[in-house]
């Protein structure tokens, strides 16, 4: 399906900060139901804030292609959970119209990750569309 964007879009996105892997921080209640934690939450809107800001009030895309290189402080983290939480970060900040499979079903370049310092951390996204 191709966007309804007159012109195309080519962003590069710098989201500074550690990417939580939103998928293994659920934690259950006393009745029952599943959240994250206000630390994880807070991390993760950062990483909104900072996409909305450097989107700068364009349209939310479909089908874009993603390049996606996460800079983290270690090796043991796994990718895939973060990327769950970046396409989420992506929707709430109005840069995807939606993250599902028939609304954002692009080429996703998921790069090698890089290993930095603490204070590097971040992720670089690549949105053409």
């Amino acid at each position: 399906m191709p966007n309804a964007q007159l012109f195309p879009v080519h962003a590069t996105l710098i989201l500074r900060g550690p990417c939580p892997s939103k998928k293994n921080l659920y934690r259950r209640s006393k009745d029952g139901r599943m959240f994250l934690d206000a630390e994880v939450k807070a991390r993760l809107d950062s990483l909104t804030v900072q996409a909305r800001a450097q989107w700068g009030g364009r349209a939310p895309v479909e089908h874009p292609d993603m390049d996606i290189t996460f800079y983290l402080t270690s090796g043991r983290p796994d990718r895939d959970n973060r990327l769950s939480a970046i396409l989420d970060c992506l929707q709430d900040a109005g840069v995807l119209a939606n993250d599902n499979v028939a609304r954002c079903n692009g080429c996703i370049l998921i790069k090698p990750a890089v290993i930095v310092s603490e204070r590097k951390e971040r992720v670089e996204i690549e949105v053409t569309a």
